[in-house]
């Protein structure tokens, strides 16, 4: 293997030619690319272990020699240089100071101290250094590594295991630039196999909404609450839209679905309900007296429903307390409304679907909710998966169409503006 790897360094540059012309003469910027950042990161992650293993072998040397185990600078030295052995590099090292700690001294005490000392620097190093040190910047997944390490061990043995993790770096560099090479990607890589709105697709399919509410949190800890909907929430009810109205999903699996959505969006209202006072504050315009009604109407989709409240959820945190949501949707929940009707101008109406309603039913609900609820103003979101309807919006000309929340809830403030300052 040693002189396999001469061999290979000595041959460099022609082994560089071969493996541009095999990946085609139209595609020499590509391989060019893939080739450089696979040297990048190769040297990149050399010299981070390298200064970590140097690091870790004076702190272990300095620790021994504290203790009084004879030979300290042989076994840090002994101990860095190990370390270039994944997962048994360590205990290696180990073996050669805990032999000698226990011949020269009687008792347990330095056999005990030296076992602490390599343990805890295996400790700090495997669960706060590395992580940190190395992070997203080796592009390897964690599994990747237990898999490379056992694939390239049975292979080749400790040699191997010391190559595994520079190996399969580049074949996932690789893997990026090179189509034929994807599953190496998904498979291997540290980037999220799903993206966020499947995620939360996946995770209500499979009957998880614990797990998407955490999530869900998680991400406001770093973003809006509109951000979350426009880019999370909405997108992957329009995918299930997408699949409920494709027939993808069975009957059993789409009642599931229905369920566990109306799950995560009380958890939703229950976890921001739970938020700070603070936290709302900043949320609110100054004055939260709005004059006048917001009134949210789902389409008759399987999931307008879910859309319309985490909408009057994101209106209310923004201030407007008196926006509502009919249940259920469509032209039922427009009588409704108008049946439920109070004193007061109706200041907004929004129409709402992630996806399931035509352009002829779009079109009716706008034509009842203008004749029956009278608002100053109308507002239509559809979400961006349902391009039809968007490109062949000539029929609401009238009314403002939407792709937004965040959009359309600017536009709502903008008309209620007026009223809350004279209030």
């Amino acid at each position: 293997m040693f002189l396999f790897t001469v061999f290979m360094l000595l041959q460099y540059h022609d082994l560089r030619d071969r493996i541009v012309h095999l990946m085609g003469p139209g595609e020499i910027g590509r391989s060019t690319q893939a080739l450089n950042e696979a040297a990048s990161d190769l040297s990149r992650f050399f010299r981070l272990q390298a200064g970590l293993n140097f690091s870790l072998g004076v702190a272990v040397a300095v620790a021994l020699w504290l203790i009084g185990l004879p030979n300290p600078l042989l076994w840090g030295a002994l101990y860095a240089v190990s370390r270039y052995i994944p997962y048994i590099g360590g205990l290696i090292a180990a073996v050669g100071p805990l032999l000698i700690a226990a011949s020269v001294e009687p008792g347990w005490g330095k056999f005990l101290a030296t076992g602490s000392v390599i343990a805890a620097a295996e400790f700090t190093a495997g669960n706060l250094i590395e992580p940190l040190l190395f992070g997203k910047k080796t592009r390897l997944s964690p599994l990747a590594v237990l898999i490379a390490a056992a694939f390239w061990t049975t292979l080749w043995g400790t040699v191997g295991l010391i190559l595994a993790v520079p190996i399969t770096l580049a074949l996932v560099v690789f893997s990026e630039h090179i189509p034929h090479l994807r599953v190496f990607r998904v498979v291997l890589g540290n980037t999220p196999a799903l993206t966020a709105e499947q995620r939360l697709y996946h995770l209500l399919l499979a009957g998880d909404p614990s797990t998407a509410a955490e999530e869900y949190t998680q991400y406001l800890a770093e973003r809006s609450l509109e951000d979350y909907l426009d880019q999370v929430a909405i997108p992957a009810l329009s995918i299930a839209a997408k699949d409920s109205n494709s027939g993808i999903l069975r009957r059993e699996q789409l009642v599931g679905l229905k369920e566990t959505t109306e799950e995560f969006v009380e958890l939703c209202k229950d976890l921001v309900e739970m938020g700070t006072d603070a936290q709302r504050e900043t949320l609110r315009p100054k004055s939260s007296t709005v004059v006048g009604s917001i009134i949210v109407i789902p389409g008759r989709g399987p999931f307008d429903q879910a859309a319309g409240e985490l909408f009057v959820l994101a209106a209310r945190m923004a201030g407007a307390t008196s926006a509502t949501c009919t249940s259920p949707g469509g032209l039922t929940g427009i009588s409704a409304a108008a049946a439920e009707r109070r004193e007061g101008p109706v200041r907004y109406v929004a129409i709402i679907t992630v996806g399931g309603v035509t352009q002829t039913q779009l079109e009716l609900l706008r034509r009842r909710a203008q004749r029956d609820l009278s608002p100053d103003q109308l507002g239509v979101l559809i979400a961006e998966a349902n391009k039809s309807i968007q490109q062949n919006a000539v029929v609401v000309s009238e009314e403002k169409i939407f792709n937004s929340l965040r959009s359309m809830l600017q536009d709502i403030f903008t008309t209620i503006k007026p009223v809350l300052r004279d209030s």
